[in-house]
């Protein structure tokens, strides 16, 4: 009869354990003393529309979150300056899993797929924009030379160029979670009009669904 009695209660633990949704945790950490008691933001990407926003209190130099786990829930961590420590936002994607982030001028984390893959957008994103910086600064110091400014200014387009097809090919890789949602969104007015057709084709109404910024662009 004991057997019997204690089945029920063996199969009610097991359901209770594998019915527990997912979670999303980060780990982080803001080097120095500086922002010692700030809080710290969770903000989900359409937060000005949607205000879903979580905060906690840096202490002792760490800070955690733990959120329910969704691959398409893009999340933007954020921490009031202090002057004059200035700390880099970082962008994360809330899949299953845990993450290690670093709140800095130059912020960083990784852990899981997804939020590795933004890691090497952000890295990839940088160096891009490092060399326009250089054209940029090329062409102001060309002064009336119009044959070198032409030519500067053609090589900035070829950058930008392949930094454009390179986001498109991250995007196409990954349009049913959020980097493609992420990518998409920050993207949308230079992406050609048949690659948003392609997204479209392929996702229908779902970044309007998940995301009300850009619902809100189309309605």
């Amino acid at each position: 009869m004991r057997k019997i009695f204690l089945l029920p209660v063996f199969l009610f633990f097991l359901t209770a354990s594998c019915s527990k949704a997912p979670s999303f945790r980060i780990k982080g950490t803001v080097p120095g003393s500086n922002f010692e008691g700030s809080k710290v933001y969770l903000v989900a990407l359409d937060a000005p529309v949607t205000r879903n926003v979580d905060s906690t209190t840096v202490v002792n130099g760490t800070f955690e979150f733990t959120v329910p786990a969704d691959s398409f829930d893009v999340r933007i961590l954020r921490i009031p300056a202090r002057f004059p420590a200035i700390v880099e936002d970082l962008v994360v994607v809330c899949e299953p899993g845990e993450v290690i982030v670093v709140l800095d001028s130059i912020s960083s984390g990784g852990g899981t797929r997804l939020n590795d893959i933004l890691q090497r957008w952000k890295e990839d994103k940088h160096y891009h924009d490092s060399l326009q910086w250089v054209v940029a600064g090329q062409i102001r110091s060309a002064g009336n030379d119009q044959e070198q400014i032409d030519s500067l200014k053609a090589e900035s387009q070829s950058i930008s160029r392949s930094m454009l097809s390179a986001y498109i090919s991250l995007l196409n890789g990954n349009l049913f979670n959020g980097v493609g949602l992420l990518i998409y969104k920050v993207y949308f007015e230079a992406i050609p009009a048949e690659a948003k057709n392609y997204v479209t084709r392929m996702t229908g109404r779902l970044y309007m669904e998940k995301d009300a910024q850009l619902r809100a662009r189309f309605e």
